[in-house]
C-alpha cells in the first residue's frame, strides 16, 4: 500500500493522462454515476486524487481535466471535506508556483 509499482524496464508503452481520463477514469465514474453506485463512485474519486497526486509527485503537470475530474467526483461523493482540503492544497500550490516565479527561482 503507498507504492507504485514500476513496469519492467522492457516495457516501453506509456499511457499518457489523456488516455488514462479516456479510458480508465471517466468510462468508471461515467458508470458509477449511472449506476448510483456510492461505493465505487468513492474509489474512481480517490483513485483519481492519488494518481494526481503520482504525477506531481513525479514533478509532472496533471492536466486540466484531471483536476476537474478530481474536483466533480469528491463533489458527486459527497466529500466536501476532502473537496475543501484538495481545493485549498492546489491554491498553495498555485501561490508556491507563482512566488517561485516571481523571484526567478527552479
Amino acid at each position: 500500500v503507498g507504492e507504485v509499482m514500476l513496469p519492467d524496464s522492457s516495457c516501453v508503452e506509456t499511457v499518457t493522462q489523456t488516455e488514462m481520463l479516456q479510458m480508465i477514469l471517466l468510462p468508471h465514474a461515467m458508470a458509477a454515476v449511472n449506476d448510483r453506485n456510492s461505493e465505487k463512485l468513492r474509489f474512481v474519486s480517490t483513485l483519481s486524487v492519488h494518481y494526481l497526486i503520482e504525477l506531481e509527485r513525479l514533478f509532472l503537470i496533471p492536466c486540466v481535466a484531471l483536476e476537474m475530474l478530481v474536483i466533480t467526483l469528491l463533489l458527486k461523493a459527497g466529500e466536501q471535506d476532502e473537496l475543501a482540503s484538495f481545493l485549498s492544497a492546489r491554491e498553495t500550490q498555485r501561490t508556491i508556483t507563482r512566488r517561485r516565479r516571481q523571484l526567478d527561482l527552479p
